[in-house]
């Protein structure tokens, strides 16, 4: 996906509150974000919003030298998440299509952001669970490839978000499915160890992308993610980032996320907002 310029003032905003979790100073905070003002204007906007992500936050790694600055924060996340599980577990057991309503729980997860925003309500997450729909909505496809697949690679977001997606994966029980994290940390991203106490390694193969970077960079990624990601028989790219590295790299992605911002949700044809789940023919 190409980025917009109305990108760079929410990049901007997302260093911000990056920098405000960092134990440091206000004169370090206001010297590392000049430095991102002064080099994020000459980035290329043909490149995805995720890629210019990258490049300011490796900015603020380089100047700081805190390599996982939401440590704290995803344990947190997780824990809270591995809280709700057993509600979780038995709004898909009441449900009448579990399949479907796994994925709404999976989807609902994608609110869970520090990226996006500063923190997040479980309680109102579930208050509102039963109105949510999808906007765009290739489930029937879905449930149709399924039958004749072999092979699930499932591109994980973050913590927290992942334990409802255990719930969608623990429904998908005639597949073989791997589960795609960060190889180090970025943001509340899900790498190999904030994985440990998830359970996710009791329903699926767990795999590491093979860079800590937002953007799936051709020159980045390589070895087993490359092999699997080229081979997989389907694949479910979840959250908002993922969809802007991803959008475009395979025609027959599955892109389950809620749209967070206007540039986004204008090139899935939805509203600011709007929960999907749909691939581009």
């Amino acid at each position: 996906m190409r980025s917009n310029i109305e990108c760079i003032p929410c990049i901007l905003n997302f260093c911000i509150r990056t920098l405000n979790f960092c134990d440091i100073d206000e004169v370090q905070k206001e010297k590392v974000f000049k430095k991102i003002v002064n080099h994020i204007g000459d980035y290329p906007l043909d490149k995805s919003p995720a890629a210019i992500a990258d490049f300011a936050t490796g900015i603020i790694k380089d100047e700081i030298g805190i390599e996982d600055i939401y440590r704290k924060e995803k344990r947190e996340q997780n824990e809270k998440a591995l809280g709700i599980y057993p509600r979780l577990k038995e709004m898909v057991r009441d449900s009448e299509d579990r399949l479907k309503t796994a994925f709404m729980v999976s989807a609902t997860g994608n609110v869970i952001d520090l990226g996006a925003h500063a923190d997040f309500d479980v309680e109102s997450i579930l208050h509102d669970f039963a109105d949510i729909q999808f906007s765009k909505d290739d489930f029937e496809d879905f449930r149709s490839r399924l039958n004749d697949s072999k092979t699930l690679l499932f591109i994980a977001d973050n913590c927290g978000e992942i334990i409802f997606d255990r719930v969608l994966l623990e429904e998908l029980n005639s597949i073989r499915k791997i589960v795609a994290v960060k190889s180090k940390p970025f943001i509340n991203d899900v790498t190999i160890n904030d994985v440990i106490g998830t359970g996710i390694d009791k329903t699926a193969e767990i795999i590491e992308t093979g860079t800590c970077n937002l953007d799936f960079d051709s020159d980045e990624i390589r070895g087993e993610f490359k092999k699997i990601f080229d081979e997989a028989d389907i694949i479910i790219s979840k959250g908002h980032a993922n969809f802007e590295a991803l959008h475009g790299k395979r025609a027959d992605i599955y892109f389950l996320l809620r749209a967070k911002c206007d540039v986004v949700a204008r090139v899935i044809g939805v509203r600011k907002g709007d929960f999907v789940f749909c691939r581009f023919h």
